[in-house]
């Protein structure tokens, strides 16, 4: 079996190299045609706010179907077209939160919780599904309510050994997986090149891939409000084979910390380029800035541009990764090559996927969602419900920067 190269030995600095001036993190802010169609579409629909979800999704959706919103809105202001697109929506708020909440334990191996509310029905797991809304956290776990698409007519019963087989099938699967992904990676942070401690991050969420097709329907037609038809396909056809989720070209392997920022959309990687041979991927890291998330804004409000050298987070405490290939920071700008030796059975990462997560971390950036808490959002349960869980930085190291 081929071996891939780690990644930081063949990792460049951007810094070095000279950029063209339309190369950055959010090009899209500082596009006069993007800002003259949201414009239009606010006067024609005669809607002046909206909430800071439903404004980043316009700033980084697909150009043509802010051009087909606006044609729309033009011929009936409120066809439902248009109406997705600048009504607030707990649908929409919902399927970029899910996006985001990746409970603690997803990428862990251990069962999560969408498992354990299938195999016990007791009153106290009951209770758990309904809990306090006055409670609320910077990191909901996620509770499933359809874990699997049925076919129509199946019984909605679930016996205790069609559980326990499916599950072991699923298991085995993610086993499969990151076994392939460990060792196309080597074990080793594909961002920093440590070794130690090292986990298995999935690009498209594991809890969100448990729901199956039917189970995600609203989460995908969400998306088509923002982006191409085409383009949603294209990540679905990712998800939706025969292994879900569990495949190689869906994870890579992190440090801890890494993880943990990057699921938190403290920085997002952007695809560039897969050889023709598709043993080799370029991607460019950015770090992104943390805002707040706002109920109401300005439709029409101009977005402040993405910053195109930062080294660190940007909140109180700066927190930075370390590349050990170069002894220096990873900054912004950063381009990182991941090498496999045998592209069809240790795939590099799908560059579909990468392309959706680039687009919605910088959505999950904008937009403040991230870190916005479950009252401050008060999501509709298109796709589950939300339960508190332990704050996610606990054990991190940061350093504070003057």
């Amino acid at each position: 079996m081929s071996t891939p190269t780690p990644t930081p030995g063949s990792t460049s600095r951007a810094s070095d190299r000279v950029q063209p001036a339309t190369m950055g993190p959010a090009d899209e802010l500082l596009d006069p045609r993007r800002r003259e169609l949201i414009t239009m579409l606010s006067h024609v629909m005669d809607v002046s706010v909206i909430d800071s979800i439903g404004w980043a999704c316009l700033w980084f959706a697909d150009l043509s179907v802010i051009e087909a919103l606006t044609k729309a809105a033009e011929q009936s202001p409120w066809t439902n077209l248009a109406r997705s697109a600048l009504s607030k929506d707990d649908s929409r708020t919902t399927a970029i939160r899910a996006w985001a909440v990746r409970a603690g334990s997803e990428d862990s191996g251990e069962p999560s919780e969408d498992e354990a509310t299938e195999t016990d029905e007791s009153p106290t797991k009951k209770r758990r599904l309904n809990p306090d809304p006055r409670r609320t956290t910077k990191i909901p776990k996620w509770i499933g309510i359809q874990s699997a698409e049925r076919p129509l007519g199946a019984s909605s019963v679930k016996t205790s050994s069609s559980i326990g087989a499916r599950s072991l099938s699923m298991e085995e699967t993610a086993r499969r997986a990151e076994k392939l992904c460990k060792e196309r990676d080597h074990d080793i942070c594909i961002l920093t090149g440590c070794s130690l401690p090292v986990e298995v991050a999935h690009i498209f969420p594991r809890s969100l891939g448990k729901k199956g097709a039917e189970g995600v329907k609203d989460f995908w037609n969400a998306l088509e409000c923002f982006w191409t038809p085409q383009q949603v396909e294209a990540w679905k056809e990712q998800v939706l084979g025969p292994d879900g989720v569990e495949t190689c070209s869906n994870l890579m392997c992190m440090t801890n910390l890494a993880h943990e920022l990057w699921e938190k959309a403290v920085f997002a990687l952007k695809p560039l380029s897969l050889s023709e041979d598709k043993r080799q991927l370029q991607v460019q890291l950015y770090w992104l800035p943390m805002n707040k998330y706002r109920r109401t804004m300005s439709v029409t409000a101009a977005p402040e541009p993405f910053p195109r050298n930062l080294s660190s987070t940007n909140d109180t405490y700066k927190t930075w990764l370390w590349n050990m290939a170069t002894h220096t920071r990873v900054c912004s700008g950063d381009i990182l090559t991941f090498k496999t030796d045998d592209p069809v059975g240790h795939p590099l990462p799908s560059m579909e996927l990468l392309n959706m997560q680039w687009i919605l971390h910088r959505v999950l950036a904008l937009s403040g969602a991230a870190n916005a808490t479950n009252k401050e959002l008060s999501p509709g349960h298109a796709f589950g419900v939300y339960e508190e869980d332990s704050d996610w930085n606990s054990e991190m190291e940061v350093e504070e920067e003057e």
